[in-house]
């Protein structure tokens, strides 16, 4: 009932708290409360069914990117990360890709949903996301790369193997945290490609400890 009040605050913390329960029997509610005309509510709803974990609620939140309200769409975005079904994969993509999405979620000013773009790509795993984040990995802001690296240690498609030896000369020390990291992730196809850099004088081993990965990727594996 608190979802049908006049008071869009007592909406907005009926949806956030339906979320945080994660009963299924709240999806309906939250399906409407996702049409609400309150943008805050509309967030609100678009976390609490990410939370829950529906797969019913993919097609709704892809909708949702397109939100007039980058909340919104923030709020979609990061739903569908929870999810993790593939079909947001495309859709994710679209996001950074098509230059009719300018004021939309990936290239809006509000540039923090870029982040949350590229981390819901990497929560969902599919391979056909690998290079739109090698892209990101290269031409966004330090975050933006950042994020990117991290992403596709999650996919760990060898793929980004090259690129993230690359990232490992980044200005920007997070970056280059990220892409250690990601390298970490994926484990054994890394070592060679690390080693042939290193031999090469591409990386400088004062620079980054490349032993120091590699003997770890080969300790786990």
């Amino acid at each position: 009932k608190a979802l049908t009040d006049l008071n869009s605050h007592l909406r907005y913390s009926a949806a956030s708290s339906l979320g945080d329960i994660g009963d299924k029997r709240a999806i309906e509610p939250l399906i409407i409360a996702l049409m609400d005309k309150e943008s805050n509510v509309r967030s609100s709803a678009a976390l609490a069914l990410g939370k829950i974990k529906d797969v019913r609620v993919v097609e709704l939140l892809i909708k949702a990117l397109k939100d007039e309200d980058w909340e919104v769409r923030w709020s979609a975005v990061e739903a569908l990360g929870m999810i993790g079904d593939k079909r947001a994969v495309k859709p994710l993509i679209k996001v950074f890709n098509d230059e009719k999405w300018e004021d939309q979620a990936f290239k809006d000013e509000y540039w923090e949903i870029r982040i949350y773009v590229i981390d819901a790509l990497g929560k969902i795993g599919d391979v056909s996301a690998v290079e739109v984040l090698i892209q990101a990995l290269k031409e966004g802001e330090e975050l933006v790369r950042g994020s990117a690296a991290s992403a596709l240690g999650k996919i760990k498609d060898e793929r980004a193997i090259e690129p993230l030896i690359q990232a490992l000369k980044d200005i920007d020390s997070n970056v280059i945290c990220s892409a250690e990291g990601a390298l970490l992730f994926i484990g054994k196809p890394s070592v060679r490609p690390l080693i042939n850099a290193l031999k090469s004088g591409y990386i400088n081993i004062q620079d980054i400890d490349i032993e120091e990965i590699v003997m770890t990727i080969l300790i786990y594996i």
